[in-house]
């Protein structure tokens, strides 16, 4: 069930239907049928779609959709008693500023698994459609519209992990950090999407993911000094008499 409200008090929920539902486990093909959702027990992921058309009336300028469901999970470190937490998601919509947008949208899987002691880099993989500009910020977790989740002894939503800070640029949403203890940490991202040409917003949106922290066997490979050299950019245009 997805909860539709606007800025000018109108309400309506829809209930969507699954589209599809592939298995998306981080696993080699060769051990796909071992995943969790094969009944193995490798880590298994499944990807569920949902879709439908809803109509927003009363006509608003602002929409806010949103989605929660209990409960998260409760191996998760760096919050206060998670499995009874509950996870909430929303997205809003400036349709008085565009009537007919495209909203950002995430590509990257949503359960990396790194490496204990290893830098890590990990990006959201959003895509822009319409060619409008993104800016991306740490968030708190959210349990409902209004309460945020209880972030464990010295953890918050921009120190979610152990070790060094977790570092997000905020204008192409790289995420680098290097943790340092096992487990199962929540990290959430928000981005604003702005008019490429005004700077007015046009929608914003969140993503909750879990990071999972564990012992690796392998290294990461290291770029020898001085790294890149010599290198040039070849520029090629097919231009039109």
């Amino acid at each position: 069930t997805v909860n539709f409200n606007s800025s000018c008090g109108g309400f309506t929920s829809i209930i969507l239907p699954r589209q599809s539902m592939v298995e998306t486990s981080q696993l080699c093909a060769s051990q796909i049928g071992n995943s969790t959702c094969n009944g193995g027990t490798w880590p298994g992921m499944e990807q569920h779609t949902y879709s439908g058309i809803v109509v927003l009336s009363p006509p608003c300028n602002t929409w806010t959709m949103s989605w929660s469901s209990c409960c998260r999970n409760a191996q998760v470190d760096n919050l206060t008693a998670p499995g009874g937490l509950s996870t909430y998601l929303y997205a809003t919509m400036y349709s008085g500023v565009d009537s007919c947008n495209n909203s950002p949208t995430f590509t990257s899987l949503p359960i990396p698994y790194v490496c204990l002691n290893q830098v890590v880099n990990y990006n959201f993989g959003v895509v822009e459609p319409d060619g409008d500009s993104i800016v991306y910020f740490l968030s708190p977790g959210f349990e409902d519209a209004t309460t945020l989740v209880p972030y464990a002894g010295t953890y918050t939503y921009l120190q979610p992990l152990p070790g060094a800070n977790a570092v997000l640029n905020t204008f192409n949403g790289q995420l680098t950090f290097t943790p340092t203890a096992i487990g199962v940490y929540v990290i959430v991202v928000r981005i604003e999407e702005y008019d490429i040409v005004t700077g007015v917003i046009k929608s914003t949106s969140i993503r909750d993911v879990q990071v999972v922290v564990q012992n690796c066997s392998n290294l990461q490979p290291v770029i020898d000094s001085p790294g890149l050299y010599n290198f040039c950019l070849l520029y090629t245009s097919d231009a039109a008499d």
